[in-house]
């Protein structure tokens, strides 16, 4: 292909009207030829005349054609990127050419890889280039901007492998300019990210102004790829203006990845910060750091599409063994449960939806006898499931060596209620022989299960607490021990902590330490931040003061992304403290809060995955909008209880504020994302 330039236009242009004059005067002499007839002189001046008219008259015509022609090449279209000729396209000879111009060059696109593969000379060709004074910027679609058009999963991956790809070969590339170049490349040689859609990407050929070349691909979502093509400055002023601002708003990718290990290091100190969590869940906050990245990712790349939760609590039963003067649970009694089908069904909803974590619950899930069953179907789906458990089976009888095998088998770790080890005190915080859960506490832990005991502090065992930890030993089998507070707006029973109890409660704290076998160094951390406070654990409300701190920073529950609580008759709550587990029947907080019914309308049975409808996904794609918006507290009286999950999102929102602070950069490591036994998580 070639081209003229303007000035020959012109004088094209010049020479073909005063030809149109001339033949325009020879036409008008051959009409004459016709009136003055058969004059023989005249006849042959006329004949003469007309000859060299047509003659010129063709010249002409050729000549126009030729200028139109000409002017057409420096604007050209090509119906796809594979009609056009390769040394347009091939960009070894488009390197070449701005060397040997000592020109600049800018390429915008979503990856720019072809400037990236045939990586060794590549290598020579920029170099070249850039000792001859060009400028070669290269500006890449951020990762985080959503591709314009209609693209598939496969689509986005192919781009993302591409993306990585290009990004690791141009530091390979300018690690080797720097030794062959020198340090003058940081301002000649230079990727950056832009914030804005590329839908269409551009290569400019330039200096001073003057495009030597410039290609448009007219859709990168149409299939062919139409390609335009703008030569010897011809390139229209709406495609500059566009090229000028596909510049604006560039992140360097030097500048980038600085302003990213800033962020990355502040995460890192956040983890130091927050460094408690269940050894026995393996609940680590790396873990939730994984999850909030991936989530982000996933609703960015798929446009809102959900993320499954990643942990789903399931009461099998409503129905209790015993009788705690904390809990109201066993009042509610078999009403309204899930048949043995429907917990089924309810597992293959959680299994289809995603989710890999499942926590088994009740009431007291040993109250049915399927219970076992049922952690072996869930293990049978994949998932890591979880017991909560008061070790009391249905009968009122221990667990015998061949459950806790099968326990063993199916669950990742059990959680064992115990509230004191003194058979008397046991007896009046919860009705029931401590014996019975001692023996299937030795079965289970003879069995190898992950066992952890719960021991819930309240005014008939603080004395008892506060011995246990100057002990600093496991009191039953070695087995590790949570403490928690006892906690509710309910205090009918008297259970909760007075004032008269505070100074043993002073002492609980300042005797916790670091153990292996009491999670006191949380417990202890709680207070020494402020989350907790004595007058706050002793009014039933551990987490009152907290709700100050909450308000200033509008934070949001993250939990209720991550999460929810399906209970034993199938409606599904956002979390334990909205479902109000320590009420019984009546509880008006939980006849609030459900956000649905897995039962169907009219049938009263949770139907089938088979039959076409995943009722769980239904209401949790229903709950997404509305939980992005939820501020702390979401329902006061409920999180001002919210032991479980407040130190959680007290690290997440901490996360949160600091992703803010670096809203175009990816602060993903592999040190905290990847590392990790990341799918087993239970919230």
């Amino acid at each position: 292909m070639w081209a003229i330039s303007e000035k020959s236009k012109k004088i094209y242009s010049i020479i073909a009207t005063i030809l149109y004059v001339v033949s325009g005067i020879f036409t008008i002499v051959g009409g004459i030829r016709s009136i003055i007839g058969n004059l023989s002189i005249v006849k042959s001046v006329i004949i003469t005349i007309s000859v060299y008219g047509w003659v010129i008259l063709g010249i002409f015509l050729v000549s126009n054609v030729c200028v139109f022609l000409l002017r057409k090449k420096n604007v050209v279209v090509y119906p796809g990127r594979n009609d056009v000729p390769s040394k347009f396209i091939d960009t070894n000879s488009r390197l070449k050419y701005i060397s040997k111009k000592k020109i600049n060059m800018t390429v915008i696109g979503r990856t720019n890889i072809s400037w990236f593969r045939d990586v060794n000379a590549k290598k020579e060709l920029y170099k070249d280039a850039l000792k001859n004074d060009c400028e070669i910027t290269f500006i890449l679609q951020h990762e985080f901007v959503e591709s314009i058009g209609v693209m598939n999963e496969n689509k986005i991956e192919q781009r993302q492998e591409e993306r990585m790809e290009a990004l690791q070969t141009f530091e390979e590339i300018r690690c080797y300019l720097l030794k062959e170049v020198g340090e003058s490349i940081s301002r000649k040689f230079r990727l950056l990210f832009t914030m804005t859609p590329v839908s269409n990407s551009m290569t400019a050929l330039f200096k001073n102004g003057y495009y030597d070349f410039f290609s448009y691909d007219m859709g990168l979502n149409i299939e062919n790829n139409p390609y335009v093509m703008f030569l010897n400055n011809s390139v229209i002023q709406e495609l500059k203006d566009k090229f000028t601002r596909s510049q604006e708003n560039c992140i360097d990718l030097l500048e980038y990845k600085s302003k990213c290990e800033e962020g990355k290091a502040e995460i890192r100190e956040l983890l130091d910060s927050y460094p408690a969590f269940s050894p026995q869940r393996k609940n680590e906050n790396k873990k939730l750091l994984y999850h909030y990245f991936k989530r982000k990712d996933c609703i960015r790349k798929r446009n809102g599409e959900f993320y499954p939760p990643v942990s789903i609590q399931l009461l099998i039963a409503s129905t209790c063994t015993t009788r705690c003067i904390t809990c109201d649970q066993h009042e509610i009694g078999g009403k309204g449960e899930l048949n043995n089908e429907e917990v089924r069904n309810v597992i293959d909803y959680i299994c289809d939806i995603g989710t890999r974590n499942i926590i088994i619950s009740g009431g007291e899930p040993l109250s049915r006898d399927k219970c076992i069953e049922f952690l072996e179907y869930a293990k049978g789906k994949g998932l890591n499931v979880g017991l909560l458990t008061n070790g009391i089976k249905h009968g009122n009888v221990s667990l015998t060596d061949e459950d806790a095998r099968r326990i063993s088998e199916s669950c990742k770790w059990t959680q064992l209620s115990i509230d004191s080890f003194r058979n008397d005190t046991y007896k009046q915080i919860r009705g029931a022989d401590l014996d019975i859960v001692k023996k299937s506490a030795e079965n289970l832990k003879n069995a190898g299960v992950n066992l952890e005991i719960a021991f819930n502090i309240q005014k008939l065992n603080i004395g008892e607490a506060v011995d246990l930890v100057h002990e600093n030993t496991s009191p039953l089998y070695n087995i590790r021990v949570r403490f928690k507070f006892a906690h509710g707006l309910n205090n009918k029973n008297g259970f909760l902590l007075t004032t008269d109890d505070e100074s043993m409660l002073r002492e609980f704290i300042a005797s916790c330490s670091k153990c292996d076998c009491f999670n006191s160094e949380y417990i202890k951390s709680m207070f020494e931040n402020g989350f907790f406070t004595y007058e706050s654990i002793i009014s039933g409300k551990p987490l009152t003061l907290a709700k100050d701190y909450i308000n200033k920073k509008k934070d949001k529950c993250h939990i209720l992304d991550y999460s929810c609580k399906i209970a034993a008759d199938g409606e599904v709550y956002p979390c334990c403290y909205l479902y109000d587990p320590n009420e019984g029947a009546d509880s008006k907080m939980r006849s609030e809060n459900s956000i649905g019914a897995l039962r169907k309308e009219g049938v009263d049975l949770v139907p089938r995955l088979s039959d076409g409808e995943n009722r769980l996904k239904t209401i949790w794609l229903s709950e997404m909008g509305r939980n992005n918006e939820n501020t702390m507290p979401v329902l006061q009286r409920a999180c001002c209880r919210c032991t479980r999950h407040f130190y959680q999102n007290a690290f997440m929102n901490g996360l949160d504020r600091i992703v803010g602070n670096y809203e175009n950069y990816d602060l993903r490591d592999a040190s905290y994302c990847e590392e990790i036994d990341s799918e087993e998580i239970h919230l």
